[in-house]
């Protein structure tokens, strides 16, 4: 029995689509460790190489920007919370990080607009009303 041509090649690309998922889930796993210890830049390297092989993983980017932020790196830290975010919207963590690192940096109005979005997702949250509260008293 013959395979033809196109059916080769789809089941070409989709096995090469399973190993690049799973490559970058590895990197993740690894790079996850590595922030638990507090080995902050080879985590920061772990979370690109899982990006460079799945560049829409909002996962890697919030975790990297967790890196950024542990270093005192807030902008790098806004940057990645931020792609987290245009990848998937209600990645709701990513809100929370984005919210330490903007107050943290000093970005006091947009710290205010991204607690105004989550409070749409949770209106009864006290941790949102306290951040909000945050900004208004900086």
């Amino acid at each position: 029995m013959r395979i033809p041509l196109l059916q080769l090649v789809i089941i070409c690309l989709l096995a090469s689509c399973a190993k690049q998922e799973t490559d970058s889930q590895r990197f993740l796993i690894k790079a996850n460790e590595q922030l638990r210890l507090k080995e902050y830049n080879a985590a920061i390297r772990l979370y690109g190489e899982a990006i460079g092989r799945k560049a829409d993983y909002p996962e890697a980017y919030n975790n990297r920007g967790i890196a950024w932020y542990e270093q005192g790196k807030h902008f790098e830290a806004i940057q990645d919370f931020t792609q987290a975010l245009r990848i998937d919207t209600s990645f709701h963590d990513a809100y929370f990080n984005r919210i330490n690192a903007y107050l943290d940096g000093g970005y006091y109005e947009r710290g205010l607009a991204d607690c105004q979005r989550l409070k749409r997702y949770y209106p009864d949250s006290a941790l949102v009303w306290s951040m909000q509260g945050m900004f208004l008293n900086a």
